[in-house]
């Protein structure tokens, strides 16, 4: 089942209405959630045989409680009696525009039951928030479900319209070129994407446009998109994308890096980096691979991690660092008696 990292862009800002207290999913007002596939009826969201999603509008603290609010939420998921331990569901958090990260995963077990997630967090009052949730399944005899009312959040205002959520803005070399892609799951006014790039990411920094892409108006379904920058620079480079609405109206979503390195016909880069994941990806060109060597050290020299997966053309290695504390790591390619290395950072 494919799955999808997520972030968001925050294409409109938290419209506030100082009378409502609680967030509420409500299937009979539209306003209240935003989904990508699955069957949503007054009473609840299905998903079948699919992997889905349902985000909700944007959510910020009540203006009247102080500085710092504490947002109480809770978050109910239901399971037919026939899901198993490959069926999951996934509750991810978003905060001020940043990306959406898992802080809940259900596995099914099974029987028929109802999975919790309650929770607090003491937010400032010019935060602003948003949930995802995920539904996977391969049957479509058996089903996830969010009933109407299953979703509440207090001591929060809601904004008047939702985010566009990206899925998975990713760069990776090909050859001498980077290709980028990203999908969209709810578009309102999107004139267009222009994609920028930049060597340095600092409040100095110069954003070059590398190239444009037409959004699709108003949409409320899954639409994939990419970019080929066939002029791409050597070394690190930082892409962002640039969306513009109808109205002229523009927002940023948060830079992605890639580390182009070419040697001859050898290329490799490492995304992300530095990773406040528990994995980073490590992308490799080159014409003969079969004398490749992948070592990993922490900083002072420990031997962490060695291997010699690249058999074909290009190679695409997911590097696992959840068992890694946060510090700074040397990854090493050997190739033909030759090193080449690399730092990444583990952060938080």
């Amino acid at each position: 089942m494919k799955k999808h990292l997520f972030l968001t862009i925050i294409i409109f800002g938290c419209i506030l209405n100082t009378k409502a207290q609680t967030y509420v999913l409500d299937y009979t007002d539209p306003t209240t959630f935003e989904i990508n596939c699955g069957t949503a009826n007054p009473a609840q969201w299905t998903v079948k045989n699919d992997s889905c999603m349902l985000v909700t509008p944007v959510l910020c603290p009540r203006q009247d409680m102080g500085d710092s609010v504490m947002v109480n939420f809770t978050i109910r998921i239901n399971q037919s009696g026939n899901l198993q331990p490959n069926d999951n569901a996934y509750v991810h958090l978003q905060m001020n525009g940043g990306t959406y990260n898992l802080e809940k995963m259900f596995q099914g077990d099974g029987s028929p039951r109802v999975f919790s997630y309650i929770d607090s967090n003491k937010v400032s009052k010019t935060d602003n928030f948003s949930f995802m949730i995920t539904l996977q399944t391969d049957n479509s005899s058996e089903f996830w479900a969010v009933k109407n009312g299953d979703i509440e959040v207090g001591n929060v205002t809601k904004s008047q319209n939702l985010p566009v959520a990206l899925l998975t803005f990713s760069a990776e070399i090909i050859e001498n070129d980077i290709i980028l892609k990203w999908a969209t799951a709810s578009e309102t006014n999107n004139d267009y994407f222009a994609i920028e790039k930049s060597k340095s990411l600092n409040s100095d920094s110069v954003w070059i446009q590398a190239g444009v892409v037409p959004g699709h108006g108003s949409s409320n379904t899954l639409i994939e998109y990419e970019y080929l920058d066939k002029e791409a620079f050597e070394g690190i480079t930082y892409y962002r994308l640039r969306q513009v609405d109808n109205n002229g109206d523009l927002k940023y979503s948060d830079p992605i890096v890639v580390n182009r390195i070419i040697i001859d016909d050898f290329s490799y880069s490492i995304v992300p980096n530095p990773t406040g994941e528990d994995e980073a990806t490590l992308f490799i060109n080159n014409k003969t691979l079969a004398n490749l060597l992948i070592v990993v050290y922490d900083e002072s020299g420990k031997l962490m991690q060695t291997t010699n997966p690249c058999i074909v053309n290009s190679c695409v290695l997911k590097l696992d660092f959840s068992s890694y504390q946060n510090g700074i790591y040397f990854i090493t390619i050997k190739k033909d008696g030759k090193l080449y290395k690399n730092k990444i950072v583990k952060t938080d």
